[in-house]
């Protein structure tokens, strides 16, 4: 439970029958200024801002918390981004006035976010009046307790639960599914995928002719969808036909494809395919999924097995911002990051890096973004990720990955 390893005095938001009251520091890490409210399920949160972008972050947390069933009330004082003294005021005046309204409200400090000007600004307020702080500290994955007599819940309990819908949400953007969504959880497509990727490393290129030739006039040009028969004919040129050979008896063992059987004729040789199932043979038309479900298996497996933790992941989902949108191949949530995914099985140009870029303004620095590409890279595209803190990762990295897991961390 969420709220399992607090007091139940301080999980009602209340400590000996009094109310909590929360001082945050507004900042564009809104997630650190939401978990501990939620946690402590304050009656009102006090947003100390020091820039007019933050001045909608009380809505968004009220919504967040409302959505827990959480009732709470927030308000806005303006202070100085580099003025601690204007913070410490800040404090010491609404609590002096709360108090002098005969209120038993208690007051704890959250100083997590803001500059370290206004970290120190409010801890001197919270010394000088008595008053509890409280700091997530995100690098280390801990909820301390700087000041007060209170006790700090495990990392998972503060931030399970907390979706990439919501995650997202909570930094005003919003997330739109594909129709993809579900093929993360399908075994037999991920099995067909890991098979693809063996594939398209072994064959040096010649899958994508095999690829290009076995969907072509049997998708629908509306949506993409497999509208063929279950059985195709292909044309290979003969100097290539062992090689095509081989990566169907590959996929024919694998049983993705249910038989198999060529013709030569002069220059050229007819293969006939045949999938066992409309599901396999729709997932072949769908250029680049395999690519995405691989890399889906990956991030699901660090995550669960190095962060401890129950992800929120989506396979193929459209995070927009305002006016900007931008699809992503994989999206997850965990501990308060929002990990993004791109996928790219053709060749990696600036764009595919830059189309990324806009999804730094959603999170800001808890944001992690990588580009996973099966073609080669070149020094450039590798220098621009660096510089843009993108990270790459190459198609032999998740067949290593699949190996030996313990050896291989590459997302997380």
């Amino acid at each position: 439970m969420m709220f399992a390893e607090f007091p139940e005095e301080v999980a009602t938001g209340k400590r000996a029958g009094n109310e909590v009251a929360m001082f945050h520091l507004a900042s564009e890490q809104i997630y650190v200024g939401a978990i501990p409210a939620a946690q402590f399920r304050v009656a009102t949160l006090i947003l100390l801002v020091s820039d007019p972008r933050y001045a909608d972050h009380g809505r968004r947390i009220k919504n967040f918390l409302e959505e827990r069933g959480l009732s709470c009330e927030t308000e806005s004082i303006s202070v100085g981004a580099y003025d601690p003294d204007s913070v410490s005021d800040a404090i010491c005046t609404s609590v002096r006035e709360t108090r002098a309204k005969g209120c038993s409200t208690e007051f704890v400090v959250n100083l997590t976010g803001g500059t370290k000007l206004m970290a120190i600004g409010a801890y001197k307020a919270a010394e000088s009046l008595g008053l509890a702080c409280v700091y997530m500290d995100t690098d280390n994955q801990k909820l301390r307790i700087i000041r007060g007599n209170l006790t700090a819940p495990g990392w998972s309990e503060i931030t399970q639960g907390v979706g990439v819908a919501e995650l997202v949400q909570l930094y005003g953007g919003s997330v739109t599914r594909s129709r993809t969504s579900s093929v993360g959880t399908d075994s037999e497509l991920t099995h067909v995928s890991w098979e693809i990727a063996e594939s398209w490393r072994n064959s040096r290129g010649l899958w994508k002719t095999w690829f290009a030739q076995i969907v072509q006039k049997a998708v629908s040009p509306s949506d993409g969808r497999w509208i063929g028969g279950l059985t195709r004919t292909i044309e290979v040129d003969n100097k290539f036909v062992d090689d095509v050979e081989f990566i169907v008896n590959r996929l024919r063992l694998q049983r993705l494809v249910s038989s198999s059987h060529s013709v030569r004729g002069a220059g050229r040789t007819e293969l006939t395919i045949e999938f066992p199932s409309a599901q396999v043979a729709d997932f072949f038309t769908r250029r680049g999924l395999w690519l995405e479900v691989c890399a889906y298996e990956v991030l699901r497996g660090e995550i669960k097995k190095h962060m401890r933790a129950d992800p929120s992941i989506e396979l193929g989902c459209e995070v927009s911002l305002g006016e900007v949108s931008n699809e992503f191949d994989v999206v997850a949530a965990v501990d308060g990051l929002l990990f993004v995914v791109s996928c790219k099985s053709g060749k990696v140009d600036q764009a595919a890096l830059t189309s990324m870029d806009g999804v730094s303004r959603i999170g800001g620095s808890h944001v992690r973004r990588a580009l996973v590409a099966a073609e080669p890279l070149t020094y450039r595209i590798h220098k621009r990720a660096e510089l843009m803190g993108i990270l790459l990762v190459q198609l032999d990295d998740l067949l290593k990955w699949r190996i030996d897991p313990e050896v291989y961390r590459l997302f997380v």
